[in-house]
C-alpha cells in the first residue's frame, strides 16, 4: 500500500490502482483481527474443556 500511495503522490498512478491496494490493506487487516479473536475464542474453549480456564 505505501508503495501505491507514494506512486499515487507523485503522480505515476491513478486513483484506482490506489484504491484498490487501501482496499487490500484494509481487507487484510480485517482478516488478522478476526483470526486473532478466532484464535482467542478457540483457547478459551480447549481451557474450558482442560478445566483449566482462568479468566
Amino acid at each position: 500500500f505505501r508503495i501505491a500511495q507514494v506512486h499515487f503522490e507523485a503522480g505515476n498512478s491513478n486513483s484506482v490502482l490506489f484504491l484498490t491496494a487501501k482496499n487490500k490493506l484494509d481487507s487484510s487487516q480485517i482478516q488478522l483481527l478476526v483470526k486473532q479473536y478466532e484464535w482467542l475464542l478457540q483457547k478459551y474453549i480447549n481451557d474450558y474443556y482442560a478445566g483449566a480456564l482462568n479468566l
